[in-house]
């Protein structure tokens, strides 16, 4: 995956989505709404900085994200 795919995860009893921002195949801190988020980042499952249509950012690992299916 990489910048600008867009992903779905599971969020609560939903799923949520969003566009790939920035890869990390490295440990990565990010601070959202007053909160630091870390996910340890490998190059065989990657950490990416995601924004939703809201504009909220979040920090997932490839392992919590999949493609989101094409919309038609």
């Amino acid at each position: 995956m990489r910048k600008g795919t867009q992903v779905t995860w599971k969020y609560g009893t939903g799923t949520a989505t969003g566009k790939i921002e920035e890869t990390h195949k490295e440990t990565v801190t990010r601070k959202f709404k007053g909160a630091d988020i870390t996910r340890h980042g490998t190059p065989d499952n990657p950490a990416y900085v995601i924004v939703q249509e809201n504009g909220d950012r979040v920090l997932k690992l490839q392992s919590e994200v999949k493609a989101a299916a094409a919309k038609k």
